[in-house]
């Protein structure tokens, strides 16, 4: 069974929070919204997203979160190790639920995690022509390399200052 934990940073305003089953719909309705952003174009229906949730749960190496400021949801951060490097993925703003620097803090949270409990090789892949890669470069991503359809990124772990954490069981 998949473990329930959030992490919280010092001094910042946001948790990530493990998602769970009453998160599903919402980031069904996220990712059909913003489909152009994904690799998958088509629509995910709701029994897509309990088979992927199924096959989440049974992955020990695979971590989702909800962006929590406060009692909001922010967004989605998830990460899944492939090998020895982890990969990045469903990272999504919640419409209408964002607040200023969320998604930011929780990526530095999210990053800040991986070194401290996985590995300092973190990078993500970004669809050609997403937006979002100048968002990623201001986190401290570098374009690693160019692939058919793609951009794949890098962590500079360099210059990537962690944020002390805790991690609290659910």
């Amino acid at each position: 069974m998949k473990e329930s934990f959030s992490l919280q940073a010092e001094g910042l305003p946001i948790t990530l929070r493990a998602i769970g089953p009453d998160d599903l719909e919402e980031l069904r309705s996220w990712k059909n919204a913003n489909k152009e952003a994904f690799f998958f174009k088509g629509d995910i229906t709701p029994e897509m997203q309990e088979t992927w949730f199924s096959g989440y749960l049974e992955r020990p190496r695979d971590f989702m979160f909800m962006v929590m400021h406060g009692h909001s949801k922010a967004g989605s951060l998830g990460f899944r190790m492939e090998g020895t490097a982890a990969d990045c993925y469903n990272i999504m703003g919640a419409p209408g639920g964002r607040s200023p620097r969320a998604m930011s803090q929780g990526m530095k949270l999210l990053c800040s995690f991986i070194v401290d409990k996985h590995t300092r090789k973190i990078g993500c892949k970004v669809v050609e022509g997403n937006k979002a890669v100048a968002w990623y470069e201001r986190q401290g991503y570098r374009i690693a390399s160019q692939q058919q359809g793609y951009v794949q990124m890098s962590l500079d772990v360099s210059r990537f200052k962690p944020l002390r954490f805790s991690r609290i069981e659910a």
